[in-house]
């Protein structure tokens, strides 16, 4: 507000504003730890990487970059190098926990997947030893997701008879699954 004069004939509210920009570009300038130099050429390769991604319909090698560029790979491999160091991370900013909450989803790994595979293999083989009308009470409503009606009309039951038979048929299978697996 020091700095202001109004003679120019500039409002104070455009004044202000181009003033508290600059200071926050300025601020912001001050804590990146790369140089703008390095910021230029990032982006400059960046540009020139998104064209060429268009251009080919894929994602450019390091050489077809530097082609472009009219660089050489080790000057684009020494600008991501630059980038990559100026990169920080807080260690305030990790909440307390172990690592394993940091990482938001763990894929299953190949014990949990022959496990799973098992107990499909193990379900499969229950729902068969079922009885008929039970089969396909379970077979109807879980895997052609047909509803209660429509399985009510083909056995020629009501739709709380269906529902009777399919919680007895869980029963069963639930059974059947613990007696061969951990329940």
């Amino acid at each position: 507000a020091k700095a202001y004069d109004p003679t120019r004939g500039t409002p104070f509210g455009s004044f202000a504003t181009a003033r508290i920009r600059g200071a926050l570009l300025d601020e912001l300038r001050g804590l990146d730890w790369a140089s703008r130099s390095v910021r230029s050429r990032a982006r400059r390769i960046d540009t020139a990487q998104q064209e060429l991604t268009a251009t080919l319909g894929r994602t450019p090698t390091t050489a077809e970059l530097a082609e472009a560029l009219g660089v050489g790979i080790d000057e684009i491999q020494a600008t991501d190098d630059d980038v990559q160091r100026a990169v920080v991370l807080s260690l305030q900013g990790f909440a307390a926990g172990t690592a394993e909450d940091l990482v938001p989803e763990r894929a299953a790994g190949p014990e949990e997947l022959i496990l799973h595979r098992e107990r499909i293999g193990y379900l499969h083989h229950a729902i068969e030893a079922l009885p008929e009308r039970l089969r396909l009470v379970i077979s109807a409503y879980f895997f052609d997701e047909r509803p209660m009606t429509e399985i009510a009309a083909e056995l020629g039951v009501t739709e709380s008879r269906v529902s009777q038979l399919r919680a007895e048929a869980l029963v069963l299978l639930r059974d059947g699954l613990n007696a061969h697996l951990d329940p």
